[in-house]
């Protein structure tokens, strides 16, 4: 052991004379002299079934938790799918009316502002499914994160033009009663 104390631990399985298995974990130390050389072993066992069993459940309970992530994983992805399908199909359908209001072949009035609302709800409801698909992706580990500073200011601002944007409008900021372009 060259002058060094040694510490040994190991756990054994063995069956009772009942016939059921118990864990026995053995601590094992040398005993050395006054010149620091082992002259003996010491040794303590116990019973350490009951811990065993324990780790056992927990090792279960992660194991059926990593399974319902990925039929989380599988069940969001299929929806996600299965989303994406109509709202494909009611956006060619948009397309298609608005071109056919633009020919006046067969509708009649203007539909340009109902059709961009659609559009936008359509577009929407498209993003919002593809959120809840990274998300997923995200929490399954399948999508790194690489995290960068921004500045605050210009998020604002990049927000406020898209939604005056998407809106038609421009924001303003409400302050005690008056009015105020944001920007």
């Amino acid at each position: 052991l060259g002058g060094r104390e040694k510490f040994g631990r190991i756990e054994y399985r063995f069956r009772h004379k009942n016939g059921a298995y118990i864990w026995i974990e053995v601590l094992t130390q040398p005993v050395m002299d006054a010149q620091k050389r082992p002259i003996q072993l010491q040794s303590t066992s116990r019973d350490v079934t009951h811990r065993k069993q324990i780790e056992e459940h927990i090792q279960s309970a992660l194991n059926r938790e990593h399974e319902l992530g990925e039929l989380k994983t599988q069940l969001v992805s299929m929806a996600s799918h299965q989303l994406r399908t109509p709202l494909s199909i009611i956006r060619s359908n948009l397309e298609l009316i608005r071109l056919k209001d633009e020919k006046r072949t067969e509708l009649s009035g203007n539909l340009e502002k109902p059709l961009e609302r659609m559009f936008r709800q359509v577009d929407r409801m498209t993003q919002l499914v593809d959120d809840v698909l990274t998300l997923s992706r995200i929490e399954s580990g399948q999508v790194r994160l690489n995290p960068e500073p921004v500045l605050l200011s210009d998020l604002i601002k990049e927000q406020i033009d898209l939604q005056g944007t998407e809106y038609g409008t421009s924001p303003k900021l409400v302050q005690k009663g008056q009015e105020r372009p944001v920007m």
